[in-house]
């Protein structure tokens, strides 16, 4: 199974100041129930003249325009 992913840089503000997509592949043997994988990337996070405790790094699954949509109308149950 192929996962996108993102890794970004927000300021305090949560404005987007880097945003890097990323895949990783996960294998699945018949009838398992997890799986895991490790991953190494590096990034320079760009300061803009600020400190580093000023920025947020977020780590989340890339959905697809079709996923985003449908939980921006989800109601819940």
């Amino acid at each position: 199974m192929d996962l996108p992913y993102f890794v970004a840089v927000t300021a305090p503000d949560q404005t987007i100041l880097s945003k890097k997509p990323f895949a990783v592949s996960i294998a699945f043997v018949a009838n398992q129930k997890r799986s895991g994988v490790t991953d190494h990337i590096e990034e320079t996070i760009p300061l803009g003249g600020r400190t580093g405790a000023d920025l947020n790094v977020v780590l989340g699954f890339q959905q697809s325009p079709e996923a985003v949509d449908f939980y921006k109308r989800f109601r819940g149950r």
